[in-house]
């Protein structure tokens, strides 16, 4: 079984996918520990990537940069947060204003799902799959995802991910500040 579990930084995937890895014989690829730069060269990171792979039939690939490039797999779980949420969880980690901007921005834009569509929706080889985390627990994710693994000729469906109001509400915020 090889799985890419991938979303905008706060969403869940390192907690969702530890714990699929402890339920299952996948081996974790954490894709923050194989490109520590601050700058990353996608193709040069998709090469080290399909090389870590390359002799491997289960894995839990994971991390926010998955969604930028193809890697052989069966199925994508990109894992979605409601902006609300996802701004109080980047606060709690510390991070900066523009780096929080940037990523609620992305959130709202479906960034990774657009890129992963882009990117695995064309082979066809893999189910892509939304899931909201917002409200949830890892342990719950975890149970959605292996029920979905679990009953994979069966249509289990995503969840339907649309911040679009949130982005319309941020954008005229942000706007009315930046006037002030």
């Amino acid at each position: 079984m090889r799985i890419v579990i991938t979303g905008t930084p706060g969403t869940g995937k390192s907690s969702v996918a530890k714990i699929v890895v402890q339920k299952t014989d996948c081996e974790l690829i954490d894709i923050k520990k194989i490109e520590k730069a601050t700058e990353v060269d996608v193709a040069r990171l998709r090469k080290k990537i399909l090389k870590v792979i390359s002799n491997k039939k289960n894995f839990i690939l994971e991390g926010h940069l998955a969604c930028e490039f193809f890697v052989p797999c069966e199925y994508v779980f990109v894992l979605r947060t409601n902006p609300k949420t996802l701004l109080k969880r980047l606060g709690k980690r510390g991070y900066n204003k523009k780096k929080i901007d940037e990523n609620l921005v992305a959130e709202m834009l479906d960034y990774c799902s657009q890129k992963v569509w882009q990117n695995y929706g064309k082979k066809g080889t893999a189910r892509i799959i939304e899931i909201e985390t917002s409200g949830k627990t890892a342990g719950e994710l975890t149970r959605r995802i292996l029920l979905t693994v679990k009953n994979r000729n069966k249509n289990v469906n995503g969840d339907t991910v649309d911040y679009g109001k949130e982005l319309k509400r941020y954008t005229k915020l942000r706007t009315r500040n930046t006037e002030r």
